[in-house]
């Protein structure tokens, strides 16, 4: 992380009139939604609607599954817009001993074959196993979607935004947008289907994945706890302050972003916001960050950084953020606040340590 000498980071609690933001209400009506319209008109753009209908369809069932514990079922979601259709699957698991249930919803990519795993073990890549197993036995319902089947970044005609007209617009969003309407599609099935315990939902991802969950988190109220893994740029990690990912890297090589970030390639200390300001958006709702040590690239001194100086708004609730002062130097994870947080051994993924944390600290929260 470059040395804080000289960086300006802009003040979370600093409203756009040069007022203190000093109450709840304030935060509400005024300040958050300024850094909200800043984050979307920069970052990720505005979504162009979402579908005016959409059907599920249940087209595999298994009463029996992980050794008759669970139901298991693939859900296609059919989602209609004014220039079409668009199709995607869920991949659902839920305890069959719960009647309502919370759940998390995990954005993810495409399983990995055995011999993919076995490329990556070698190379320290952290590899998670029975994933779907792992909630239902925490109490939860598992919910997911792979991000390719939203967008697999080969252009607008592959994507769901094509069921609505093309929105080429600056600040129109992008790839992350596309990726992010599969969150807010999962919300909608657990709202309109009983068994669900709205109260007590998650959505969780990492990497590409973690900053698609944050930006469901903060257009999507209803989800109550938002975990972000090894996240870096456009996630947890502070843009200013970061020796990894920069504006650049992430406007050049992808198009995850609305147009007007491209702008900010080279002058990222021009940003109107930063990590901890994006973060803050998920308040007063629950929020987890797992970084690496040695995942360079997402920059784990700048991802606490911006973990701690979040705290702000939390304690503006009353809450209380994470108690450590600086990032930790054993595995054990900080789950005493509103904010949890873990630095573990290790590089870039989401590990079976990082499930473990995720879960307990949804455990917590919830009850």
């Amino acid at each position: 992380m470059k040395k804080m000498n000289d960086i300006r980071i802009p003040d979370l609690m600093t409203m756009k009139n040069g007022e203190k933001c000093d109450s709840v209400e304030q935060w509400e009506s005024i300040r958050r939604p300024e850094i909200l319209e800043d984050v979307t008109r920069i970052l990720y753009g505005r979504y162009p609607g979402m579908p005016t209908k959409i059907d599920y369809l249940v087209i595999e069932h298994d009463s029996q599954a992980y050794g008759g514990i669970a139901i298991k079922e693939t859900i296609r979601a059919v989602c209609y817009g004014p220039e079409g259709t668009f199709t995607f699957p869920l991949f659902l698991a839920r305890p069959k001993n719960l009647t309502v249930c919370g759940a998390i919803v995990h954005v993810e990519g495409r399983p990995m074959t055995d011999e993919e795993r076995q490329q990556y073990l070698p190379a320290g890549h952290p590899v998670t196993h029975h994933v779907e197993e792992k909630i239902v036995t925490s109490g939860f319902a598992s919910i997911s979607y792979h991000y390719q089947d939203l967008d697999p970044e080969t252009g607008w005609k592959d994507s769901i935004l094509s069921i609505f007209p093309e929105d080429t617009a600056p600040d129109a969003c992008r790839v992350i947008g596309a990726w992010s309407m599969g969150g807010l599609i999962a919300m909608d099935y657990m709202a309109t289907h009983e068994g669900y315990d709205l109260s007590r939902t998650a959505i969780v991802g990492c990497s590409r994945l973690g900053k698609t969950a944050l930006w469901v988190g903060v257009n999507e109220l209803r989800y109550q706890l938002v975990g972000l893994v090894e996240s870096g740029h456009g996630g947890a990690a502070m843009a200013r302050v970061t020796d990894g990912e920069r504006c650049a890297n992430m406007s050049q090589a992808f198009q995850w972003t609305c147009e007007n970030y491209k702008a900010f390639a080279g002058r990222d200390e021009e940003l109107p916001y930063d990590a901890h300001m994006l973060l803050s958006l998920i308040a007063p709702r629950a929020l987890y960050v797992c970084s690496a040590r040695d995942d360079y690239w997402c920059d784990p001194d700048a991802e606490f950084l911006s973990v701690k100086l979040t705290e702000e708004v939390y304690q503006l609730y009353g809450l209380q953020g994470i108690a450590l002062t600086e990032p930790p130097k054993d595995e054990l994870p900080d789950q005493g606040g509103r904010i949890g947080y873990h630095l573990r051994d290790g590089s870039h993924g989401f590990s079976d340590y990082d499930w473990q944390c995720f879960l307990a600290f949804a455990r917590k929260q919830f009850g």
